[in-house]
């Protein structure tokens, strides 16, 4: 089972009634994949875990929006292990990620 771990390290796992398959399903969660802009050398460590691009002294890393935990405002970032689960690579990641990156910059 893939541990799904929110941006502050809590363990989306520990949420009753939580299924983590939701999230390895590229088709139900592709229109809530978003970018996240990181600073490199801070994250430099973490970065080995997650697919990523390298933009000067920045990486752009990808999460995934998750309502069905309505505790919180879940977010997770996608691991290599959630991209194999999901049978997609990096680049439909950044793709689908600009796609609706689109779709939210009205609301800014």
């Amino acid at each position: 089972m893939i541990d799904l771990v929110d941006k502050n390290g809590f363990s989306l796992n520990q949420v009753k009634d939580f299924d983590p398959r939701i999230v390895t399903d590229y088709e139900t969660v592709k229109e809530r994949i978003r970018p996240i802009l990181l600073n490199y050398q801070i994250h430099k460590e973490e970065l080995t875990q997650v697919p990523h691009y390298i933009y000067g002294e920045f990486a752009v890393v990808f999460a995934v929006y998750i309502p069905e935990v309505k505790e919180k405002y879940a977010v997770s970032r996608i691991t290599d292990e959630l991209m194999k689960a999901m049978g997609v690579d990096q680049e439909t990641l950044l793709k689908q990620a600009l796609i609706n990156l689109g779709r939210y910059e009205n609301l800014i």
